[in-house]
């Protein structure tokens, strides 16, 4: 254990440049970054909330990163592990987003799972597990926000769509219209009571199965 980590940014500061061999080692370089303890711009408190974010160079006036990892994270090894993966943004070009580069760069450092959510596979978390043991606990406590009150009877508004598009089948006429996703009408709860909207294929529109749940509750 490292003696004088008292404070957040020195552990995750001296984490960092404890990934430095096994990122150079795979020809990945780590810039000039600063890591803090900090809500991401969005998604910090969703239900599938952002752990950490990594801001561009781009973004800073001297064109260095920023990396925030999530308050409500507290788990040495958690905390490790979402540094891995902002870490390597840090490393890749501004618009490298989680495209091909950022995969390569997964498959190279040992991150598995979605681009968007990869943590450390077993390699790279013996790696980690190394790191922690030099830095010791994570010096935070983490967050716990206050769970949000169930909003879904105040919804108004529902996304319904074609059964045949969703079920893939070649009857709706706009299956060879529409690249990507389904066909999709957005409907107040007051439009809805006077009946469903049809698709252009003639076929009527359907609620998710949730979605239709919490409109039985509305239209009451």
């Amino acid at each position: 254990m490292m003696e004088g980590m008292n404070y957040r940014e020195e552990w995750l500061k001296a984490a960092v440049e404890y990934f430095r061999p096994h990122y150079t080692a795979n020809k990945l370089e780590i810039p000039t970054v600063h890591v803090s303890c900090g809500f991401p711009s969005t998604g910090g408190l969703s239900k599938r909330r952002t752990r950490g974010e990594c801001w561009k160079a781009i973004c800073t006036s001297d064109g260095s990163r920023h990396i925030f990892v999530s308050p409500i994270e507290g788990d040495a090894l958690e905390v490790l592990g979402i540094l891995s993966h902002e870490v390597l943004h840090s490393c890749l070009p501004d618009d490298a987003k989680h495209g091909k580069k950022f995969k390569e760069g997964m498959k190279l450092l040992g991150l598995e799972g979605s681009p968007k959510t990869a943590m450390p596979g077993p390699q790279l978390r013996m790696i980690i597990e190394g790191i922690a043991l030099k830095l010791g606990d994570y010096p935070h406590t983490p967050l716990k926000p206050a769970e949000k009150k169930d909003r879904k009877t105040s919804k108004k508004i529902f996304k319904v769509f074609c059964p045949k598009m969703r079920a893939c089948e070649k009857g709706c006429l706009l299956l060879d219209q529409v690249k990507e996703g389904d066909y999709t009408v957005n409907a107040g709860v007051k439009s809805l009571k006077l009946g469903m909207p049809q698709c252009p294929c003639g076929e009527s529109l359907e609620f998710e199965a949730e979605d239709y749940e919490i409109y039985k509750e509305l239209k009451q």
